[in-house]
């Protein structure tokens, strides 16, 4: 079986279809995100000794359509709120905790829980471009790599 390929760089399990959430930093109800690449034998819910939690998002409600991506969008989508549940398989239980798009994308990237919490990170240069990024361009600046 092909391994899904995914973001290098972020210390989070991001496969490469998690694209257009990282170029314009939304991240959106229903969405889960492991740690590292999930499972294929285990169900939602199971027991999954190396995996401490997951991440699922509550909140912002899914959209059909995510915008242009431009300078403007990421910067508002950087700043708005996310709501998640850290949810632990193998004790069942689930932490709720509010945060910012901006905060999330960072915490992706670096695995620190204090950034979920602290003063919120500078937009990062990724994202720091004369005109815009897409999901093209996203591709060059966050290289993607076999995972394993």
């Amino acid at each position: 079986m092909k391994r899904k390929e995914k973001y290098s760089g972020l210390r989070w399990y991001l496969p490469s279809y998690f694209k257009d959430n990282l170029a314009k930093c939304r991240f959106e109800e229903g969405i889960i995100i492991y740690k590292d690449e999930q499972p294929l034998d285990k169900n939602w819910g199971e027991k999954i000794p190396h995996i401490d939690f997951l991440i699922q998002i509550q909140f912002p409600a899914r959209t059909t359509t995510m915008g242009s991506g431009d300078e403007s969008e990421i910067e508002l989508n950087w700043n708005t709120e996310v709501i998640l549940d850290l949810f632990y398989p193998n004790t069942k239980e689930t932490k709720t905790i509010k945060t910012t798009q901006g905060r999330l994308f960072t915490f992706l990237w670096k695995d620190n829980f204090e950034i979920l919490h602290g003063t919120e990170p500078l937009l990062p240069l990724l994202f720091i471009s004369n005109k815009t990024i897409n999901e093209h361009s996203i591709s060059d600046k966050v290289s993607i790599g076999s995972v394993g």
